[in-house]
């Protein structure tokens, strides 16, 4: 996994894949102990799922505890460029 800057801002988007596997999986194991770190949710996550989990905001998962902020918003996964960059900004 690429190394990222810990002391500059940082926003990763990417798809969830219910944090099953890959990067989301990955970024979410080595961040969610932190607290000025936040994961966003954009729509519906299976029950059983990591995800669903999270959602649900237990104070440890697994070994880890779970500081990091988490939120659920609504979003499209239908929106073009344009809209997407209108609500990042």
């Amino acid at each position: 996994m690429e190394e990222f800057n810990e002391n500059e801002p940082l926003v990763i988007m990417t798809g969830p894949g219910m944090l099953q596997n890959g990067k989301s999986w990955e970024l979410f194991e080595k961040w969610c102990e932190d607290d000025k770190n936040g994961v966003i949710f954009t729509g519906y996550s299976v029950e059983g799922t990591l995800a669903k989990t999270v959602i649900d905001k237990p104070s440890e998962i697994g070994s880890q505890r779970l500081n990091m902020s988490v939120d659920v918003i609504s979003f499209s996964a239908h929106c073009d460029f344009k809209q997407t960059s209108y609500f990042i900004k």
